[in-house]
């Protein structure tokens, strides 16, 4: 039975049970709210079509008429970000100017206000009540560092917007505000990629300084931008301003001397102020005037390590500049003093060109050619990559030919596809020189040879004859000096670049024409200046002419850039023929020049200088049996497996004892206990001692150890100091039969040298000089 109060307990009870019910009710709507705006914010889009979505959703989820993103703007005041509900023309106005205002008010304090009766409360906004809105609630939207903007949402019907509606908005602010935080930091640095790229690309000083305030507000979304630097005595000038008067220069004098002097700032820490008009009176700033800045951010500009002017963005709204967006000015600082550097060096370049050329035309060329050379030098780097394993490769099938020829139990056909082979591999060689040709680091045998020779021998040659064949309408004329004076060079390089520029004129002349080739002896007595500056001195001069249809003006300056062709690539050419005259050219110190004109042909001339030393005689055939061993003791060092195994073919079949190893520290422990009549060092091996390390390593072991040098690249400085510390020889991979066997033999054959040899520097002991050998 129930007590007196047991009815009443009962209703109590029911009451209890309702209000929970509606409280787990409105938790479980507040929670579907949170979990569809959070759906929204988590799918990928652009910022403008996430806001659209993000106030879409509220509208539906609190019933409002407007939901407005309001965003920080210039001179104080608030404008849209994003918005439903409101007119169109309203969507470029500012919202609020006035401190008094629902959103300054909502910005300034981080909390929410709610409004009812909105058409009498003059602290509204007036766009508001003339759109006949009843009740609304502003909410800051505020990141993880500082309030980023508020959000509206206004009805029209006199519906107030509940507690749990307020507490829950704050909740999806913050959330819009991290959003909004992480896609302006993108889009930040997006901005601040494209800024970079343009200042980097700008050559002159008053443009970059322009251009550095006019992009400074779009990126950081300030109001406006002031560059400071020191002049040449060290005091602080305004270089350039946006969006403020040259009035105020000595505002930001005085800010950039009170900042030089900071140790935090000199130190290359960002100065960031909210409220800058306290800041500058505790500075010892006192502008005659009300100030048109409220929050400030001012970077340092680095030069030479140094802090030498600040950058800085104002706002004049009560939006501070937060840590990512200092984070993100330092990076833009740090671009600018980048390019300012730039600019630096470039004009001390203009400087250096007028001073020695003293026209702009001259200048224009020599940047040209400067450009030229750049693009030769980085296709060298891609050379000198390629070639050692290139040539460790073609090494094999070389040198694996070379030996099965010897074997007499081939058949006929057999030895004739094997010859095949070898032949294959030998031009693969051939190509890899031409890259190292252009890599600048091919020539190394150079001989006293006469042109004439070189072109007489080219003229009689099968590639010649084959050109001639082609190009039946081509008539060639000679024109070659009786009396040429010689020159140091590389007769395989020469032979090539000549081939090269009587292909290039035949195929210039399709309907017929006239091929001339001459040879001259000339002394310029000053610079010659066209397409290659010519120095003074004595040349003999090749000169290759057609009668063919020319070279257009555009194309002339690139005629000699690697892989530029007007041809069908892999049919008629590779774009590698010019460039390969270009560079053995310039290894032989000489130049060229180039005359064309559309429809009248074209006249290549190639300077090289003259030699007065004499030719040598011609060295003959060489039997086998002069580079056959006698049972001497060889030890092959070679990183890789094939290259061991060829050398060690190779030499066997010369009939000498072979051991092998695979690094440098197996070759110093193998000499502590096996003394080796002759080192055959690989210079390149990775990781581990190179060449030169081993050598001088057995050097202090055996000291006057015999050893011949061998690598895929061309001589390195490297090289060249295992040659000077003792080394008898530098064979190039990839090596043959008489190659290699010939410099086995010819330093086994030497003295043995004395203790002191292993001193750095030492030469060898019959002739004084280094041997080489391509």
């Amino acid at each position: 039975m129930s007590g007196p109060g047991g009815d009443q307990n009962s209703k109590s009870d029911g009451n209890e049970h309702v209000a929970l019910i509606k409280a787990a009710q409105t938790a479980v709507r507040d929670t579907t709210r949170l979990t569809r705006l959070f759906a929204v914010l988590s799918e990928p889009a652009p910022l403008e079509l996430m806001l659209d979505r993000v106030l879409s959703t509220l509208s539906e989820l609190f019933s409002a008429d407007i939901v407005a993103l309001i965003d920080p703007a210039g001179s104080g005041m608030f404008s849209p970000l994003a918005a439903i509900g409101l007119p169109e023309y309203m969507l470029h106005l500012p919202m609020s100017g006035a401190e008094s205002g629902c959103v300054c008010r909502a910005m300034a304090t981080r909390l929410p206000i709610v409004k009812e009766n909105v058409d009498r409360d003059p602290a509204v906004e007036p766009q508001l009540r003339e759109l006949g809105v009843q009740t609304a609630v502003w909410t800051p939207v505020i990141g993880s560092h500082a309030a980023r903007g508020v959000l509206i949402l206004a009805r029209c019907l006199p519906v107030p917007f509940a507690g749990t509606d307020v507490d829950l908005l704050s909740a999806m602010a913050y959330r819009i505000g991290l959003a909004l935080e992480q896609s302006q930091r993108s889009l930040q640095l997006e901005r601040i990629v494209k800024a970079g790229r343009k200042v980097s690309s700008t050559l002159n000083q008053e443009a970059l300084f322009a251009e550095t305030v006019d992009m400074l507000p779009t990126i950081f979304g300030a109001d406006g931008a002031v560059f400071v630097l020191k002049d040449s005595e060290g005091a602080a000038q305004c270089v350039a301003r946006k969006n403020i008067g040259p009035e105020w220069d000595f505002l930001w004098t005085q800010l950039a001397e009170r900042l030089f002097a900071d140790t935090n700032f000199a130190g290359f820490d960002p100065y960031a102020a909210s409220n800058f008009g306290d800041d500058a009176h505790s500075l010892a700033i006192k502008p005659s005037g009300a100030l048109p800045v409220r929050a400030l951010l001012a970077v340092p500009v680095l030069l030479d390590g140094r802090v030498q002017g600040l950058l800085a963005g104002f706002r004049a709204s009560v939006a501070p500049f937060g840590p990512d967006t200092c984070h993100m000015a330092m990076l833009f600082a740090a671009q600018v003093s980048a390019a300012m550097e730039n600019v630096s060096l470039y004009r001390s370049l203009q400087e250096e060109l007028a001073e020695r050329l003293r026209t702009e035309d001259e200048r224009r060329k020599l940047e040209d050619r400067l450009q030229r050379a750049e693009k030769m030098e980085a296709l060298g780097t891609l050379a000198g990559g390629v070639a050692h394993d290139l040539n460790n490769v073609l090494g094999v099938i070389v040198g694996f030919s070379e030996l099965l020829l010897y074997e007499e139990y081939l058949l006929d056909d057999t030895k004739s596809t094997v010859s095949e082979i070898l032949t294959a591999g030998q031009r693969a060689a051939a190509i890899v020189r031409d890259l190292l040709t252009l890599a600048r680091r091919g020539i190394q045998d150079r001989k006293v040879l006469n042109v004439n020779d070189i072109l007489l021998k080219c003229l009689n040659s099968s590639e010649f004859e084959s050109v001639v064949s082609d190009h039946p309408h081509v008539l060639v004329k000679t024109d070659l000096e009786t009396q040429l004076l010689n020159i140091s060079a590389s007769s395989i390089h020469l032979e090539k670049s000549f081939l090269n520029l009587v292909l290039n004129a035949a195929e210039a002349m399709a309907g017929g024409g006239v091929l001339t080739i001459r040879t001259r002896n000339q002394y310029l007595d000053k610079p010659v200046s066209g397409y290659d500056a010519v120095k003074e001195g004595d040349y003999v001069v090749l000169m290759v002419s057609d009668t063919g249809e020319g070279i257009p003006a555009g194309d002339l300056k690139h005629i000699f850039e690697p892989f530029y062709t007007r041809k069908v690539m892999g049919r008629s050419g590779t774009g590698l023929g010019l460039a390969v005259v270009w560079g053995t050219v310039k290894d032989h110190g000489g130049y060229i020049t180039v005359q064309s004109e559309e429809g009248k042909g074209a006249a290549f001339a190639l300077y090289f200088p003259v030699t007065r030393a004499e030719k040598m005689s011609e060295q003959g055939f060489v039997s086998a049996a002069a580079y056959t061993g006698k049972g001497e003791t060889i030890l092959v060092v070679d990183d890789v497996k094939e290259q061991r195994d060829l050398a060690t073919a190779l030499l066997t079949k010369l009939k000498y004892n072979v051991s092998s190893v695979a690094t440098g520290e197996e070759a110093v422990d193998h000499v502590k206990q096996i003394q080796a009549d002759l080192l055959v060092l690989d210079m390149i091996m990775d990781p581990g001692m190179d060449g030169l390390d081993t050598y001088l390593k057995v050097l202090e072991i055996r000291p006057g150890q015999k050893a011949i040098i061998v690598s895929g690249f061309a001589e390195t400085e490297r090289v060249a100091r295992a040659l000077d510390s003792g080394a008898g020889a530098y064979v190039r991979k990839p090596y043959s039969l008489d190659k290699l066997g010939l410099a086995v033999r010819k330093e086994l054959d030497k003295p043995v040298r004395v203790a002191e040899s292993k001193a750095a520097g030492a030469k060898n002991w019959s002739t004084g000089k280094r041997d080489h050998i391509v």
